[in-house]
Parts: structure tokens; C-alpha cells; sequence
């Protein structure tokens, strides 16, 4: 197999991402809004939360918090809940000047091996009140293949 050569999807500094040992499932109690046009409140309480990795990148020479959400199989659309419940769960113990990038990753496998298709979204990440699940967006995309040898 060949890795492929791509810029970062987020844009971080080169070398500047360091792994957390931070995957993995925990309770966690938020509250958020769902509706666009007459939002309800909906409390999510000591709820199962799984986390799939966190990790400290550098954009613009500044840390910022990237929470990525992990799938394998056909990409159809985004679990934009599973990526606001990582962000949320998580929010609590990250200081309010470090940003937090949400990244939706998806492995599907092709005739020619396999395809990493890799959405950073933005969402409102409640520190500034509520936040509403209507508020993840994919802002970037990039599908990064990774070729078999077929040997």
C-alpha cells in the first residue's frame, strides 16, 4: 500500500498535530435545541457518549481542540449527532480560548482499496449559550484514497 501526500484536511501546521490518549465512552449530561424554525430544548443526561479521537492541532499558530466522529462503509450523509454529542461531551474541559474543530470522518472501501472521505464541520459548540443541533456544517471535504498494490 502507498499513503497518500495531502495538505491536512484542517489546515494545521505541519507536524502540529499531537495525539491524545482521549478515545473512547463515557456518560455526559448537555442540553441543546432541535428545530430550525420553533427550537425545543432537550436535555441528554448521563447519556452513553462515545468519542472516537481528540487531538490538539495547530492552525495560524494557535491550538485548537479537533474532535473527530469515525465510520466505516458507504458515505450517504453525515451522523451530525454523533459529532455534536463528541464536541459536547468534551467542551466542558477545554478552555474557552481554544476553538474546537468537529471532523466527520468516513472509511469506505473501493475496488482500488480503500477511501477516506474527511468533512471538517462547524457547529456551535455552546459556549455561548444553547447550542442547536442544527448548527453542523461541513465547511471543508477532501477524499483521500488509499491505493492497494493488488498483490
Amino acid at each position: 500500500m502507498t499513503t497518500p501526500v495531502a495538505r491536512p484536511l484542517s489546515h494545521c501546521d505541519d507536524s502540529s498535530i499531537h495525539m491524545l490518549p482521549a478515545t473512547g465512552a463515557g456518560t455526559y449530561s448537555f442540553r441543546f435545541t432541535v428545530g430550525t424554525d420553533q427550537p425545543q430544548a432537550v436535555d441528554h443526561i448521563a447519556g452513553q457518549v462515545e468519542i472516537d479521537s481528540v487531538c490538539i492541532g495547530v492552525r495560524d499558530g494557535r491550538n485548537h481542540v479537533i474532535v473527530t466522529e469515525a465510520k466505516r462503509g458507504p458515505f450517504d450523509s453525515i451522523a451530525k449527532h454523533k459529532l455534536a454529542y463528541a464536541v459536547w461531551a468534551v467542551r466542558s474541559n477545554i478552555p474557552d480560548d481554544i476553538p474546537i474543530i468537529p471532523v466527520y470522518l468516513r472509511v469506505t472501501d473501493t475496488n482500488q482499496g480503500l477511501e477516506f472521505n474527511v468533512a471538517e464541520c462547524a457547529i456551535d459548540d455552546g459556549r455561548e449559550g444553547m447550542p442547536s443541533l442544527h448548527s453542523v456544517e461541513p465547511v471543508r471535504h477532501r477524499r483521500l484514497p488509499l491505493r492497494s498494490n493488488g498483490g
